[in-house]
């Protein structure tokens, strides 16, 4: 099983990259944006669906200081950060 995430989380920033060419973020669900909310949203599906699942224990309150600071530094980015290194790729 972890060969198989190795090989998604490999493969993602690929797929982000590519997929943002076409994609009409006006329309997507649930949010147009990721924004703090679909941060959260993300890091608490980590949460119950990987490591209470696979029964990985964790401090409650130190992983939730870890994802504010995540959630955070993941706003300072740019937006359109796909589209930037999609446009600045040698064809």
């Amino acid at each position: 099983m972890v060969e198989a995430y190795r090989k998604v989380v490999a493969q993602l920033p690929r797929f982000q990259i590519e997929a943002s060419r076409d994609l009409n973020y006006k329309v997507c669900y649930p949010r147009s944006s990721f924004d703090g909310q679909s941060i959260a949203w993300d890091l608490n599906y980590f949460k119950y669906y990987f490591l209470k699942l696979a029964g990985i224990p964790y401090n409650e309150q130190e992983l939730e200081s870890d994802f504010g600071r995540l959630t955070r530094f993941l706003l300072t980015a740019s937006a359109t950060i796909f589209f930037i290194a999609t446009s600045n790729r040698a064809t």
